[in-house]
């Protein structure tokens, strides 16, 4: 069995860091970017089986990555985290194709 590919795109490289560890240790193939840019690039370069989005990052928003990773593979599992108390945030997240 392959082992599941996580990006993480989270600007913090503490928390990138240790989310990747964690990620790692529980048996996926896990990497980080910190910006929005790099995330892209990413997912557009090599497949990921889970994307796990940080809401504010320097160059963007994560759900910004959301509709073109979405149409790189429809299927995929995307989930949104932000440390924001905004229920406009998780309605705009969860409308999103």
């Amino acid at each position: 069995m392959t082992a599941q590919r996580l990006l993480i795109v989270e600007d913090d490289p503490a928390l990138g860091q240790m989310l990747t560890l964690q990620f790692e240790d529980a048996g996926l193939l896990a990497a980080c970017a910190q910006r929005c840019a790099e995330g892209l690039r990413r997912i557009q370069s090599s497949p990921v089986d889970l994307l796990l989005l940080d809401q504010q990052l320097p160059d963007g928003r994560g759900m910004d990555l959301i509709a073109p990773a979405l149409e790189l593979d429809p299927e995929l599992p995307i989930v949104m985290m932000t440390g924001q108390h905004d229920l406009e945030l998780a309605i705009e997240a969860i409308q999103l194709p």
